[in-house]
């Protein structure tokens, strides 16, 4: 009788131990999807470009604490100081990169300026009437 007793007690707690592990395993991906643009780091991939150091700060920046989003990971300094360094480091290069990660969105159109065929003009549209990749608020007519 003691046997099936321990039996069950253990059976129990395998099957309390199993729930966890399967309550955790389903849940992690949902949480790891919560970053502010709702997009993991490891699926982003707009710095794969980019190397060394700069690709780090981009990383940082962009991806992990999300400092381009509305609702960043990291404090306002935090941001401000990988910014800083993003910029010494395009300084140290020397060789023509932008002075701004990537990721950032200079207009506020919601576009990346990786991606933003006008970076430096709000155009939410992206028109480009003549399809050659320039958006039409940056064409002069």
């Amino acid at each position: 009788m003691e046997v099936h007793a321990e039996a069950t007690r253990r059976s129990r707690a395998n099957g309390i131990v199993l729930g966890l592990a399967l309550a955790l395993a389903t849940a992690a991906p949902a949480v790891l999807a919560s970053t502010a643009d709702g997009v993991t780091p490891s699926r982003e991939t707009v710095c794969e470009v980019l190397e060394g150091r700069k690709k780090g700060l981009c990383n940082a920046y962009c991806e992990a604490m999300d400092c381009d989003s509305a609702n960043p990971r990291a404090s306002d300094r935090a941001c401000e100081q990988v910014f800083d360094n993003w910029q010494s480091a395009v300084e140290a290069d020397g060789n023509g990169e932008p002075e701004i990660p990537p990721c950032a969105d200079v207009d506020l159109d919601g576009y990346d300026n990786a991606v933003d065929n006008c970076p430096t003009v709000y155009n939410p549209d992206q028109a480009d009437s003549d399809q050659n990749g320039i958006g039409d608020a940056c064409e002069i007519n």
